[in-house]
């Protein structure tokens, strides 16, 4: 197997720093969600109390055989019945991790074979953004199907979110390698839906759905709800400024002529107003989902 081999010739110079990365990468994945479980026990509406809890005839207890019944059965932690939308929450959390193994393994690859030096730290520092809104997206999805009423209807909604989140983030971890080609149809991809991602995120978390008030009232509350907007707003405003940092001298770059500069590097506007329209087109498509 290649990878074996090229991890066996290189272990001795990259592994102290392959295990570290490695450790690191996961660690930073793990963050979001002992941080989410983490903090649900500050708004906890009663203690649940292990020893009596009498069960409940929702669970159809099909997973545990016949070692328990609806309605007879002691406290877990995880209730699943046995159903289609089981079924596809597996499915997107088999995906979900997948595609984080993939991310890792291909930065520890990068690392192997060529060092730390082969690593654009712009697109690095973009890819561990996206750590957050990942997460966040896997598991919205997760409430909708296991709710259904009413979030069900926001699958659609978040549907677009989901998937261009994706593709930003598959984008820029292509791009964290210096040997992976930087050009104007890729960079405009990321900042266009990074773009769009803010406006619409902008929308709904302070336009269309504001905090209830129960949030507002306590300051913990509303602490939280400001830190996981911001959470998934700054990584967009972040994408959007490191792709138009690349992006500007490639635009004003159809203005010169054998190196002679005809405009000045920001008499390109037009091309940005191409841009930010294509990103209000695709807010208005998130909007109308």
């Amino acid at each position: 197997n290649f990878k074996l081999r090229l991890a066996a010739a290189t272990l001795g110079h990259t592994g102290p720093t392959l295990v570290a990365m490695a450790t690191a990468i996961t660690l930073l994945c793990g963050i979001p969600a002992v941080q989410h479980i983490a903090t649900r026990h500050l708004f906890a509406k009663t203690e649940v109390d292990f020893a009596t809890c009498a069960g409940c005839e929702c669970w159809d207890t099909i997973s545990v055989g016949s070692r328990e019944t609806p309605g007879h059965h002691a406290y877990h932690s995880v209730y699943w019945n046995s159903n289609g939308c089981t079924l596809a929450m597996y499915c997107l959390t088999v995906l979900q991790a997948l595609l984080c193994y993939k991310a890792v393994e291909s930065l520890t690859c990068i690392v192997m074979r060529h060092g730390l030096s082969k690593l654009r730290p712009a697109f690095v520092c973009l890819t561990l953004l996206n750590i957050y809104p990942n997460y966040y997206s896997w598991w919205s999805y997760l409430m909708y199907l296991n709710e259904k009423t009413p979030m069900y209807s926001l699958i659609r909604h978040h549907m677009y979110f989901y998937a261009s989140e994706l593709i930003v983030a598959a984008l820029v971890l292509h791009l964290c390698n210096v040997e992976s080609a930087i050009n104007r149809v890729k960079l405009s991809i990321v900042f266009c839906l990074a773009a769009s991602h803010l406006v619409s995120g902008f929308a709904d978390h302070y336009l269309f759905d504001p905090a209830s008030a129960a949030v507002r009232a306590s300051r913990l509350a509303s602490f939280m709800h400001h830190s996981r907007n911001a959470g998934l707003m700054l990584p967009d405003l972040a994408h959007v400024l490191v792709s138009g940092r690349y992006l500007q001298p490639m635009l004003a770059k159809a203005n010169t002529v054998e190196g002679l500069q005809l405009e000045s590097p920001w008499s390109c506007w037009w091309r940005w107003a191409i841009l930010l329209a294509v990103s209000m087109l695709l807010f208005c498509v998130s909007q109308a989902l």
